[in-house]
Parts: C-alpha cells; structure tokens; sequence
C-alpha cells in the first residue's frame, strides 16, 4: 500500500504495465539501467519513472550513477513497466532472498521480514538526493524536500539546476 501512495499517478496514461524479474548488468546513469530479462533472455534499457537525474555534463551525475549502482548493479530486480512513447519506464523494486519466505514462519512474520528486502529503488534515489521527482508528476516530492532541507547529494549546492531545465538552456 505504501508504495502507491509514494507514487499516485503510476497507473495513469501509460500502456502495456506488466512486471518483469530482470539481472542488472548495466547503469547508464542515475535514473537509467540495463537489464537481462529472466522470461526471454532479452537485454533492455529501463527509466526510472517518476524521477529524473542530472545529465551527463550536469554537476552530481557521476555521483547518481554511482548512487544507484550502489544500490542495484548486478542484482536480480523486479520492474513494474509502463511503455510510453516507446521508452520503458519502471519502478524498481530489490527482490527478497529466496530463502525469505522459509516456512518455518508464520504468514505474518513472512510478510514482515520478505518485505524489508523489497525496496522501492525510485524512492531510495529520491531519499539520498541524487535525484529530483519529476514534476510532470506533481508538486515536490516529500523525500524531495526531506533532502533539500537536510542538503544531502546534489542539494549540497544552494540552488542545483533540475535536468528538465538544463535540458531547456542547452537548446538555446
């Protein structure tokens, strides 16, 4: 439940939401990865969806690449899709030990222990400010404001530049 609440608008205008279990075996930035399907051996480019990091040139980009290969290269995940325009934006979720759900545990201690190894790897990049939360998705984000307040990652600078608006200056 408190992973749609963290992300309200995740089920609207996109098609084709499926989840898939994927090896990541590439991190092409903060909010960019490649994965290696489990279903059909296929390799894909996945977005994280909802947030956006800086770009290559931008200050702070190495340090969210590092960021969220630190939290999910060469890991099993599981992504829940969304195709829009083509791309394949997902949340990203760490997936439990498969020792977790031993059955020596009562149903609730399962459901307890298995989803501390779940982890909303959308959420975690926005908590260690190395990302900002798109806002074509609303007003900022909680964690967002958590982190600017507490000047964590890139909200260290007084005023860092979103990659929606230096995206914008490098056209002019």
């Amino acid at each position: 439940m408190k992973k749609l609440f963290l992300f309200p608008l995740l089920f609207l205008s996109f098609a084709q939401a499926e989840t898939i279990r994927c090896k990541v075996i590439g991190i092409q930035n903060g909010d960019t990865i490649t994965c290696l399907t489990e279903q059909k051996k296929q390799i894909v480019s996945v977005e994280l969806y909802q947030i956006d990091a800086p770009e290559p040139e931008q200050a702070y980009w190495l340090e969210a690449k590092n960021a969220l290969s630190d939290l999910i290269f060469n890991q099993i995940v599981e992504v829940k899709t969304h195709t829009k325009e083509g791309r394949i934006l997902g949340l990203i979720y760490t997936t439990p030990p498969e020792n977790c759900y031993s059955k020596f545990l009562p149903f609730s201690e399962k459901t307890l222990v298995c989803s501390f190894y779940s982890r909303n790897i959308n959420s975690e990049m926005i908590k260690q400010g190395y990302v900002w939360f798109d806002k074509s998705f609303g007003e900022n984000h909680e964690y967002q404001q958590e982190q600017a307040k507490a000047k964590r990652g890139l909200w260290v600078d007084s005023n860092p530049t979103p990659p929606w608006e230096w995206r914008k200056q490098q056209i002019k």
